[in-house]
């Protein structure tokens, strides 16, 4: 099981280091997690991205995961999967996220690179503080099935 949903403690005694990607350890930021959820809630963010909430069908736990606006990534490799993502989504979720949240709720497979945000109050954040940030495929079918 992926250390996504909520195992462990919000920085469980891990000191961070300053503005740096952390590497290795337990909130590696280099592991690319496939996961089935419930997407409960979503909305656009100022900063252009998706916040998505994720719901562990069998615990009940919560994660975010967010698709990245792929202007975000102009000139790089990353930028058509952005946009392939905002596609999936958009085929899935009728309703284009705005500023508030809209509740949803529908099973979906998500693929995306694990992420520790320091806990700052976000809604559906896991208890450990772990995000799937960038999404790299969100589907509701089984597109996720052959991402490479």
């Amino acid at each position: 099981r992926p250390p996504a949903f909520g195992s462990g403690t919000p920085g469980g005694g891990y000191q961070m280091p300053a503005d740096k990607r952390i590497m290795s350890g337990p909130y590696s930021e280099l592991g690319v997690y496939r996961i089935k959820a419930t997407v409960t809630t979503y909305k656009l963010e100022s900063d252009s991205d998706f916040h998505i909430v994720a719901k562990d069908p069998d615990t009940g736990e919560t994660m975010i995961v967010e698709s990245v606006d792929s202007s975000c990534a102009s000139g790089s490799s990353s930028a058509n999967t952005f946009t392939m993502v905002r596609q999936q989504f958009a085929e899935i979720f009728s309703t284009p996220p705005g500023s508030q949240f809209i509740n949803v709720n529908q099973p979906v497979t998500i693929i995306g690179v694990g992420f520790y945000d320091p806990p700052h109050k976000q809604t559906g954040a896991a208890p450990n503080a772990r995000e799937l940030h960038p999404v790299l495929c969100i589907s509701a079918g089984a597109e996720c099935d052959s991402y490479q």
